[in-house]
């Protein structure tokens, strides 16, 4: 009888992978901070090279060109700056497409025509007439397309060529764009190269140092609750962008895996109850506003007249004359320095 182990049954990544998030679920934290398996949210930061590369492709309206590489390595940002292409307002509309060996040059015609109501008949070799027809057709109709091509260097030959050809009769992108998404080992020479057509090449680089501590402390920070602290010691952050050179996928790749055994979780101290003689040592200072107010009050008290008085007091100030005007006083000094009313007496 054989008895199957887990190491027969189980394959060794998936096993790596396990342990891993047994390592992260002993200090705490609820999932795995690192993790490539969902591209869209982990292989995202807000690095100054992901910024000054999207600038860049922000500029394609008025770039004049038609074909854009976009190199970088895999895990670099690619994929994440190309979706933030598609969202960006433009004047050209986006259609984003993942390079496979399926996307063949009719294929690819067809997605061009997927919004145009002028059909253009297809074959499976377009010629140079038919790129003309379609581009007369797009012009016709005010159209101006900008085709996404993501993982470009997995392209057939044949759909290579039909870009080419296409940039070729309007090299200033002024009705259709590319921007192709691949590795700078892995460019196509053939359009790259070409000086008669007008292409560009935008580098996206890696994480600094500086970023690579950002990021750890961010993904740190998002995966665990108040209470934990997680301090990175700054000798394995500098090993870990030396291994990976600040590459986001190498970079959570090599983190999931190694980190739990270099990370020092400390526990925020929880407050403290205080105790009676804690209270007796503040409560002269709780009772300074209380004696602050009760004495205001009694000052209030005392200046403040008796409602018995209140009365009397009316009364006096009605039997008392108001004091004369400025005009009964001018009235009074002008009666008097009349002839009339002086005395005869020296």
């Amino acid at each position: 009888m054989k008895i199957l182990t887990a190491e027969s049954v189980m394959p060794e990544a998936y096993t790596a992978q396990t342990d891993d998030q047994i390592n992260w679920f002993s200090l705490g934290f609820k999932a795995t901070p690192f993790n490539n398996s969902h591209a869209d949210s982990n292989l995202f930061f807000k690095s100054q090279a992901l910024i000054y590369t999207l600038n860049k492709l922000c500029t394609l309206d008025t770039s004049e060109t038609c074909t854009t590489f976009l190199v970088g390595q895999k895990g670099c940002g690619k994929s994440t700056c190309l979706r933030a292409l598609k969202k960006i307002r433009s004047h050209y509309h986006s259609i984003l497409l993942i390079g496979t060996s399926g996307l063949n040059p009719q294929n690819l015609l067809k997605t061009l025509m997927s919004d145009s109501s002028h059909l253009v008949e297809l074959s499976r070799t377009p010629s140079t007439e038919d790129c003309i027809s379609l581009l007369k057709s797009l012009s016709a109709q005010k159209q101006q397309i900008r085709l996404l091509i993501d993982n470009a260097d997995r392209l057939p030959k044949e759909t290579v060529s039909l870009i080419k050809k296409l940039s070729s009769i309007q090299p200033n992108g002024s009705q259709l764009q590319f921007v192709l998404c691949a590795e700078k080992k892995k460019m196509h020479a053939d359009i790259a190269g070409d000086a008669q057509l007008k292409t560009q090449v935008v580098q996206l680089d890696n994480l600094t140092r500086l970023e690579t501590e950002k990021y750890l402390a961010l993904k740190l920070q998002l995966s665990t609750d108040s209470k934990r602290c997680p301090m990175i010691p700054k000798d394995y952050i500098d090993q870990l962008y030396h291994r990976t050179q600040g590459n986001l996928f190498r970079i959570n790749q090599d983190a999931a895996r190694s980190l739990p055994e270099h990370l020092n979780v400390q526990e925020t101290p929880a407050p403290q109850a205080q105790t009676w003689e804690q209270y007796q040592r503040f409560l002269p200072l709780a009772l300074l506003p209380l004696a602050a107010i009760a004495a205001i009050v009694t000052q209030y008290a005392t200046n403040t007249p008796s409602q018995q008085a209140l009365p009397r007091i009316e009364q006096v100030q009605k039997l008392t004359t108001p004091p004369p005007t400025a005009r009964q006083v001018s009235k009074l000094l002008y009666a008097l320095s009349q002839p009339e009313m002086k005395s005869d007496h020296p």
